[in-house]
């Protein structure tokens, strides 16, 4: 027991004498304290009287009748025979540090001090807190912290907070400047405990000081705190771009971004092509190009999924804006954030596509007509004829304002009018449009070198050409043959 021997008034008996103290002489908040006096008294029937306040609020008053303090038990006892020790009952004093004062009086007047007695004691605090923290946690992927320990205090919660390691807690939860965790403020409750402050948590590959408080909810002062720095390790990842060397502008084709993922969390993959120039290179975030120099693809080439593994995305309807050479950069970025920039999980990356100019042939009919044939180079695609022939025609068609017409029909067909007509491996094609039954056209070639020879024939009803609704004669070209160069 700490205690502190009073000393004796003017004019008293040798004899008094007053000690006070507390029981125990170290408390804390695991158990109530009692406060305890001692001493002796000349004549039975002296006053005791105790009061306490926080430490550095004042001096103990001269006597209790000016003294600003709180009562405590055994205040007012009336005491017996010297020597003399008392006890009050059990008190519960939140956290802190605080002063006893104590005065012998005259049981007649409190102002008649017998004698005094001060000490000083501090209620620390008996509850543990401790982090169990991840040592497996990846960036993107959901994991717990769980703070543990004992509490005495009915009012306590858990308040966390978390911050980049380097720097450090504040003294209070209020005053700390780190992010606070959804599962913060969780309450502890009395004895062993269990509190999920960190339930879920997603953060980037990086190390993080987290900083924990058991508090009161009544005191500002924390009961106890502690402090764990964690390591958020990055997610492993490779990229990889497939893609053709070449492709026919203007022409839509395939572009596969194919990932291998260590973790399984949601990642968003992206590629963006723009012209490749002597220098061209690839940012290290897709935030960092420039716009006025990149032609964003068609869509970006995201995968929503959660992968673990080997994913792919495939944006097959990627064009290029023009013809010649293009870079095309690839990243994987972190699909686990809301930030506007999400940090780039793997890449750059990147490649080159070259879009080709189609070719045309040029060239004339046995009519003695002209014909123009494009092909695509790459995919070996028909992309469009342009033809003059001449129709046969029974009787003098004529237009419905009476001219009679030549029977000469200028016409383009694209992709549009007869589809896909891909030059096979022999360098043969053919195309026949008989979705109407008034009018169709036959066409087929072989391409051999830079030279394509073939036929065509076109027949139609004469309304077809003229529009003169009158005349339903069938006009026939026949068998036309062609023959057409490149350049």
């Amino acid at each position: 027991m700490v205690t502190l021997l009073g000393s004796t008034s003017a004019g008293s008996a040798a004899t008094d004498s007053l000690s006070v103290s507390t029981v125990p002489s170290q408390p804390t908040d695991a158990a109530p304290l009692q406060v305890a006096a001692s001493g002796t008294t000349a004549a039975s029937g002296d006053t005791l009287y105790i009061r306490y306040r926080p430490a550095g609020t004042g001096a103990c008053g001269v006597d209790p009748s000016v003294d600003s303090g709180s009562a405590v038990p055994p205040d007012g006892t009336n005491l017996g025979t010297s020597p003399f020790s008392v006890q009050g009952a059990p008190q519960t004093f939140p956290i802190g540090s605080y002063v006893l004062c104590g005065w012998l009086t005259d049981p007649n007047d409190a102002t008649v001090v017998l004698a005094t007695a001060q000490t000083a004691f501090t209620v620390t605090a008996a509850d543990s807190l401790s982090l169990a923290a991840p040592t497996n946690a990846i960036a993107g992927q959901p994991f717990d912290l769980t703070a543990q320990g004992v509490a005495y205090d009915g009012n306590a919660v858990v308040d966390a907070t978390y911050k980049q390691a380097g720097a450090t807690c504040a003294s209070s939860p209020g005053a700390d400047t780190g992010t606070v965790p959804s599962g913060s403020g969780i309450g502890a409750g009395t004895g062993s405990y269990s509190a999920t402050v960190f339930s879920q948590q997603v953060l980037d590959a990086g190390s993080y000081l987290v900083c924990a408080w058991l508090v009161d909810q009544q005191y500002p002062t924390p009961l106890i705190a502690t402090s764990e720095t964690i390591t958020v390790h990055p997610v492993q990842a490779s990229l990889q771009i497939l893609i053709p060397a070449k492709v026919d502008g203007g022409q839509p084709f395939n572009l596969t971004l194919n990932a291998n993922v260590s973790a399984n969390v949601p990642l968003t993959a992206v590629a963006d092509l723009k012209p490749k120039r002597s220098g061209s290179r690839c940012a290290s975030n897709p935030a960092g190009e420039p716009s006025s120099a990149v032609a964003e693809l068609s869509q970006q080439v995201t995968d929503t999924r959660q992968p673990a593994g080997k994913v792919s995305a495939t944006d097959n309807q990627v064009t290029t804006p023009s013809y010649g050479t293009y870079l095309v950069c690839a990243w994987l970025l972190a699909g686990w954030t809301n930030a506007q920039n999400p940090p780039t999980v793997a890449g750059p990356i990147s490649t080159t596509v070259t879009a080709l100019r189609p070719e045309v042939f040029r060239g004339r009919t046995s009519q003695h007509l002209g014909i123009k044939i494009t092909v695509a180079p790459v995919e070996n695609l028909v992309l469009d004829i342009i033809y003059s022939d001449h129709l046969h025609c029974p009787g003098s068609p004529t237009f419905s304002n009476g001219l009679r017409w030549t029977g000469v029909w200028n016409n383009e067909l694209n992709t549009n009018a007869f589809g896909t007509v891909r030059i096979g491996k022999a360098g043969k094609f053919h195309a026949n449009l008989n979705g109407n039954r008034n009018h169709t056209f036959k066409v087929s070639g072989r391409l051999k070198r830079s030279r394509i020879n073939g036929t065509l024939s076109e027949q139609g009803k004469a309304f077809v050409f003229t529009g003169n609704q009158k005349q339903s004669s069938v006009c026939r070209t026949g068998t036309v043959r062609y023959s057409v160069r490149l350049g």
